[in-house]
Formats: structure tokens, C-alpha cells, sequence
């Protein structure tokens, strides 16, 4: 099996189990079981290292210095190599792309749902820790005055 074959194939497996693990990120997001993101999260650290790790080796072995490869190079790369390898090594980077485009998309979108949780979990935490806008109120002396929000306290 030609090596760049092996590696993609290898990348294209991480790159799947990576989108799975977000698609499971999304659904404990969507159902606001929170508690279970750390274990995403912890599963999610090792997958994206190996992931760097081997796209570090698929740089090295198409000619470019560790973590400055691009699509552009990837391409030219798989242009100078020699039929059969180049279509089927070529189809599995295609493959490779449209994964790694579905998980940026879901990541993006897991993004977007982990914000408005905390958009939500700050709200309330205002409401809790009354650190919402202090409402004015008149008071007997005709004079606005601020409501700290304890019945005792404002009458006395």
C-alpha cells in the first residue's frame, strides 16, 4: 500500500470519529445535559492530537516543513504523482476535505449552541446573584431610589 494512502486512510478515520464525537457534543448540547461535556471533552483531547500528529507526517511526507502545509501544496503533491496512485490518493483527499468540512461545520454550529447555554446560565446567574439593572423606584420622599430587592430591608 503506497504510504500517503496508509496515512490518509488513517487521518480520514480520525477525522470520522472526530465528526461522531461532535455530533454526540451537539445532541448533549441540544438536550442541556451539561454534565456530560467533560467527558466529551476528555475524548475529544486525544483525537485531535493525533489528528495534528498525522497531519504533521502527511506534511513531512509530501515535502513541506511540519505545519506549513496547505490544500495548494497537498494538490500540487498529488499532480506529480505517478497513475494509478494519483486518482485513488486524489479521491481519498477529497473524502478527507468534505469530512473535515462537515466537522468545522458542527463545530461551528456546537460553537454557537455552547454560547447561548452560557448566554443563558450568565442570565441567570444575574437574576440569582441580583446583579440585574437596579430598577428605580420613588420613594416617600418623592426621590428615586433603588430597590435592592428585600422587602425588610426597603422599608426600614
Amino acid at each position: 500500500m503506497h504510504p500517503a494512502k496508509s496515512l490518509l486512510l488513517r487521518e480520514t478515520d480520525l477525522i470520522t470519529r472526530f465528526l461522531d464525537l461532535l455530533k454526540e457534543e451537539q445532541s448533549v448540547l441540544l438536550s442541556a445535559a451539561a454534565d456530560e461535556l467533560g467527558s466529551i471533552v476528555a475524548r475529544k483531547q486525544p483525537l485531535i492530537d493525533e489528528l495534528n500528529r498525522i497531519e504533521n507526517e502527511r506534511t513531512v511526507l509530501i515535502g513541506c516543513a511540519a505545519g506549513k502545509t496547505s490544500r495548494t501544496d497537498m494538490q500540487h503533491w498529488l499532480e506529480q504523482q505517478p497513475q494509478p496512485h494519483a486518482t485513488e490518493l486524489a479521491a481519498l483527499w477529497q473524502t478527507t476535505l468534505h469530512i473535515a468540512q462537515q466537522a468545522k461545520a458542527l463545530h461551528l454550529e456546537n460553537q454557537d449552541l455552547l454560547n447561548k447555554h452560557l448566554a443563558r446560565t450568565e442570565a441567570a446567574l444575574d437574576i440569582l446573584m441580583q446583579r440585574q439593572q437596579s430598577t428605580a423606584v420613588y420613594g416617600s420622599d418623592g426621590q428615586t431610589s433603588c430597590f435592592s430587592g428585600s422587602r425588610i430591608v426597603d422599608s426600614a
